[in-house]
């Protein structure tokens, strides 16, 4: 577990469980959400995964590598993608 912590909206912290890499398979300009694999785990798909609004629209093609904040390890559908290689 890392030690990172970012405050929600709520005011309350949520520990980030894990930092992973994943290859982006789809992105959904609209809702801000993406598709991914994550590396090192073919069988692991993500879907409505939320993107930082940050990025730039224009890198988030598919195949591109992206980094992937998994908050807790028991539910993978609670991460955000947060930059792209």
């Amino acid at each position: 577990t890392a030690a990172l912590r970012s405050g929600d909206q709520t005011g309350r912290h949520r520990h980030v469980s894990q930092i992973a890499r994943g290859i982006l398979r789809a992105f959904d300009a609209p809702s801000s959400t993406a598709t991914l694999e994550v590396i090192g785990s073919p069988d692991a798909y993500l879907t409505a995964v939320p993107v930082n609004r940050g990025l730039a629209v224009a890198e988030l093609v598919a195949g591109r590598i992206v980094l992937l904040i998994l908050f807790d390890e028991h539910n993978p559908a609670d991460a955000m993608v947060t930059g792209v290689f």
